[in-house]
Formats: structure tokens, sequence, C-alpha cells
């Protein structure tokens, strides 16, 4: 009895301890979407003991694999880049200058370490950015500008300002529009290899009369032109009948999935 006793309450701790990020994580969510962004920026800070690393893919939660759910229909897990977010609303809410600088100087290191883990999209670019400037480090906001970003990394915006969000959308779409469209973070280098540059010193090229430009479905991703159009074809027959070729339909699914979401591609073409 001892024994099960033992792993019966060893089980629910564990199962605790499993389900802490979650509360911490919505607890900071409330206080965000209430203005307390120091309640928040703590309580994200606290889903971090228990799952320290930001994930741009959904959680899937517990259950029979015939009824697969998702944490917060499939959003992204990112604690650390929202305890910087609701650190930076909270230094710029405050009164004293010297404090203010301190929490932003905390603020883009945290910010920096996303970025040199490749955690980092459009969004953090753009706050960072911002800081840098409220810091009046033109040195460092010029190197974040040849840096880039992560253009597949997603991060949670549900409690990020209009205002940045508005940001974002012009950053990660500035330069992809009309034929020949190159990505914003890469340009050829000098014999160096590629060299990301920033999107706002690239010049837009001319759209063809017609082409209608639809906003991009996920950020970072290239803006819809209706003027793109592929064909792709699964095909998992081959030449011998031992030749199969097992889940090429889902690898072509899997094709247009990424040309829809970051080619762009509409889906009806």
């Amino acid at each position: 009895m001892r024994i099960v006793a033992t792993l019966l309450t060893a089980f629910v701790a564990a199962m605790s301890f499993g389900q802490a990020w979650k509360a911490d994580y919505e607890k900071g969510l409330v206080a965000a979407k209430g203005g307390d962004w120091s309640g928040a920026r703590v309580a994200f800070q606290s889903a971090t003991t228990t799952r320290p690393n930001d994930s741009s893919d959904p959680t899937p939660l517990p259950g029979p694999i015939t009824e697969r759910r998702q944490w917060r229909s499939g959003s992204p897990y990112s604690p650390n880049f929202l305890a910087a977010y609701s650190g930076y609303q909270a230094a710029i809410g405050q009164a004293d200058a010297a404090s203010r600088t301190d929490l932003l100087k905390t603020v883009a290191t945290e910010f920096e370490t996303l970025f040199s883990r490749n955690m980092a999209g459009p969004t953090s670019m753009v706050v960072l950015s911002d800081i840098y400037s409220r810091l009046g480090d033109s040195g460092k906001r010029q190197t974040l500008a040849q840096k880039g970003w992560n253009r597949k990394w997603k991060e949670d915006l549900e409690v990020v300002s209009p205002e940045i969000r508005a940001l974002t959308d012009t950053t990660a779409g500035a330069s992809l529009v009309g034929p020949g469209a190159v990505n914003p973070n890469v340009t050829p280098g000098n014999g160096t290899g590629i060299q990301p540059i920033s999107p706002n010193n690239l010049t837009p090229n001319p759209l063809p009369a017609g082409v209608v430009i639809a906003p991009s479905t996920l950020l970072g991703g290239t803006p819809t032109l209706s003027n793109k159009f592929a064909l792709i074809i699964g095909n998992g027959q081959g030449r011998f009948a031992e030749a199969k070729i097992d889940f090429a339909n889902d690898d072509a699914l899997k094709v247009r999935e990424e040309l829809q979401s970051y080619g762009g591609y509409p889906a009806e073409n």
C-alpha cells in the first residue's frame, strides 16, 4: 500500500508540475489584458520555470489519438517573448527615467537572447528596434537591421498592441511585392555568402496590371499575389510494384501548405 500511495503521490505531483506552465502562462495573458504589465511579466517568467523554451509549434494536449486537441487552438508558446514584451510595456509606463532605462536594457538583453537562439520573429525585431531607439543606441539598431529574423518563427501575439502588430505586418512584407521579389532578410553578399539586410532598405518591385496583393496569412510570410500559380503532384507509384512511395500525397499537401503560408500562393491557385 505504501508503494502504491507513493507512486500515486509522485504521479499527482508530476501532473501538477506539468500543468504549472499553463496556469502561469494564462495568468500572464489575463494580467496583460488588464494592463498589469509587471504582473504579466512575472507570470510569464514563472511559466519558464516548468517549461523554459518558447515554441513556434502548437502544443498537443493529452487525450485519445482519435481526438487530438491543441492548447489554445494551436497557439505558439511564447513565455520568454511575452515576458520581454511585458517588460517593454511596463518600462514605457515608468515615470522615473532611470528605472525606465534600466528595465529597457534588461528587456533588450532578453530579446537579444531570443535572437541568438533563432527564436525571434518580426514582432521581436520591431520591439527591440524601438527599444534601441528609446535607449539612443543607433549602432545596435543598425546591427539588428542587418541580422533580420527567423521567417518561420511564430510568436503569440494575443496581447501585443494593435500598433505593434501593424508595424510588424509592414516590416514583414515591406519588400515582397511583384515578380522577382526577394526575401527581405537576405541579399547576395560580396563574396562572403548571404548577408541579411533591413527590409526598409529595399525598393519594391512594380506590379503588373491586374495583380492583387493580399495580406500575408502568417507573419514573416510573403504577401499573396493573385498571379502566382503552382502545380503540385504527389506521385506514389513507381515503375515497379515494389517501388511504391508511401506518403507522397501527404508530402504534396505539405508543400501546398508551405507555398500558401510562406510563398505567397493563393489557396485557389
